[in-house]
């Protein structure tokens, strides 16, 4: 029983994320009528933000949950005056080739702050590349 209500506490959390989620493509396509392709990446960097601030500032959850909001406003802020409004009246392709060089970015931003997980992945070479994230290039 104990496994089960785990379970069932594991789906509805992962059930509102999605909820969520898909709130903010609508929201944000319905408004702009773009299909934001950084989308994820933003919620990936809000989490990260939120469980750095936990996990390496020390700072209580509430405190942290504050901050994250504040400072993903800030981001989103800054991502539509700086990038999105002026492409306003600009071909569509455009506003989807940045939304898509965006998320790149901010995948490789998430990468680079070196908690970014590696797996040793087998090739054609003879030993695995290894990968450590306290490493640097």
């Amino acid at each position: 029983m104990e496994f089960f209500l785990q379970l069932l506490v594991n789906g509805v959390c992962v059930g509102l994320l999605y909820g969520i989620s898909a709130m903010g493509f609508v929201m944000i396509f319905k408004s702009s009528s773009v299909l934001n392709f950084a989308h994820g990446e933003l919620l990936a960097l809000g989490a990260f933000f939120f469980l750095s601030l936990v996990t390496w500032v020390k700072l209580p959850v509430f405190a942290a949950f504050i901050l994250t909001l504040i400072g993903c406003f800030i981001l989103g802020f800054l991502i539509e005056r700086f990038f999105l409004r002026p492409l306003i009246g600009e071909k569509l392709i455009f506003v989807i080739m940045l939304t898509v060089g965006l998320a790149a970015m901010f995948k490789g931003l998430i990468c680079l702050s070196g908690a970014a997980i590696c797996i040793p992945i087998r090739s054609f070479y003879r030993r695995p590349w290894e990968c450590n994230s306290a490493q640097s290039i």
